[in-house]
């Protein structure tokens, strides 16, 4: 990318003060992002106008940052066929306040008052993670800049993808060791039930619910899939 663009955008996306998103499914789609239709027209000043329809965007949308930098997947004109014609672009949700066209170089850190064409339809109703919206993303002529080469977004963008992927395996790491810490607590305390083998308490008015073989079991499946999980990762 730019130097400007880099500036401008991955500086304040990597302090927080911006967001990002990464912009890669489609409603026909799917996961063959071979065929996606999102394009993008270039513009005489080098910028792009970026047109289509994105879905499953975690934090897609949100009032949480100022800015918010969505990275597209889309195809240029002429592109080749399949994913080898796929091309990434740079689109923020709201554009430098000065600028008009061209680059961003120099540009202060105020923005428009106006989105860039890039507009939340819907968020979705997921059983979990409830704290993270996941939007549907329309771009209408949204202007965006070419990030590396054309026809090279595949590869660029499973380099942001493999860290992401890292960062999920720790947070389910990371909830599930809480999860098992949390049942722990709990069943030391909860009482159902008299054991099989007979009473355990008999001035209380049930048993520890440890006492029960399936919930023993289902303890142990835990700790054993949280440890090893991490003693795999640290061997290798």
């Amino acid at each position: 990318a730019e130097e400007s663009l880099v500036d401008h955008y991955a500086t304040n996306v990597g302090t927080k003060e911006w967001a990002g998103t990464m912009c890669l499914t489609e409603p026909h789609a799917g996961t063959d992002l071979g065929i996606i239709r999102s394009k993008a027209l270039p513009q005489d000043d080098g910028s792009y106008l970026v047109s289509g329809t994105k879905i499953f965007i975690s934090f897609g949308d949100h009032d949480l940052t100022k800015n918010i930098v969505h990275m597209v997947l889309a195809k240029a004109p002429d592109s080749p066929e399949g994913t080898k014609g796929i091309s990434l672009f740079l689109v923020p949700k709201y554009l430098p306040k000065e600028w008009q066209s061209g680059g961003v170089g120099g540009l202060s850190q105020e923005l428009s008052s106006t989105r860039n064409g890039v507009t939340c339809s819907g968020v979705e109703e997921k059983m979990g993670i409830h704290a993270s919206p996941t939007c549907v993303l329309n771009f209408d002529n949204s202007v965006g800049w070419l990030v590396g080469d054309l026809n090279n977004g595949m590869a660029l963008m499973f380099e942001m993808m493999n860290g992401a992927r890292l960062d999920s395996g720790i947070m389910g790491l990371s909830l599930g060791e809480v999860a098992y810490q949390n049942s722990l607590e709990w069943v030391r305390e909860r009482r159902q039930g008299r054991d099989l083998r007979g009473v355990q308490d008999p001035q209380e008015v049930a048993d520890n619910i440890l006492v029960h073989p399936d919930v023993r079991r289902m303890l142990l499946i835990s700790k054993v899939n949280n440890e090893g999980w991490n003693l795999g990762r640290n061997s290798s």
